[in-house]
């Protein structure tokens, strides 16, 4: 279908979306909003990151526009990754009428249950739902419902961390 702009907007099959959505033929919604997700093993060791969405922004590194993780002296750690590679500490991109899929790299120094929370969400609208995608459990959450998601991190397990177990899905329900 054509949109009043002329673009083509997509109309979403099943509803999934793989890791640096980027696909041309979907059409950028004019929305900006923000979300914060945190990563927590206890009150006092935990780290978050700030996922923007503009219109006019890339999905892919702009010095200026995201800004690059860099490693602190905490144990824990949570980056979005960029549809190029870079773990960034805030990530600004574009939210597509189908939605958005970010991978996320998520660290961790000590063996312990961790929580993976929506801390806020800002100028999204209702009908976009923040799921949270556990790969190596095979598991989602909605987090627009169940803002925390336990699981268990084990050093000695590289499938239990890292950049491939969980992606953050914003997308329309």
């Amino acid at each position: 279908t054509k949109t009043q702009t002329g673009a083509t907007a997509v109309t979403p099959g099943d509803g999934s979306l793989a890791p640096g959505n980027t696909a041309s033929s979907d059409t950028v919604v004019n929305i900006s909003g923000y979300i914060k997700l945190e990563l927590k093993k206890d009150s006092v060791n935990k780290d978050n990151i700030v996922i923007y969405f503009t219109p006019l922004s890339k999905a892919s590194y702009v010095p200026g526009e995201d800004a690059p993780f860099f490693q602190g002296f905490g144990g824990e750690n949570i980056t979005s990754i960029s549809t190029d590679g870079i773990p960034l500490a805030v990530n600004e991109l574009p939210l597509k009428q189908r939605g958005d899929c970010i991978k996320l790299g998520v660290y961790g120094k000590t063996n312990a249950v961790y929580k993976l929370s929506l801390l806020q969400r800002d100028s999204i609208p209702a009908r976009y739902h923040v799921w949270l995608m556990d790969n190596a459990k095979k598991d989602s959450l909605d987090l627009s419902v169940y803002a925390t998601y336990n699981f268990d991190l084990n050093v000695a397990d590289t499938t239990s961390f890292g950049k491939n177990r969980f992606a953050v899905k914003v997308r329309p329900q």
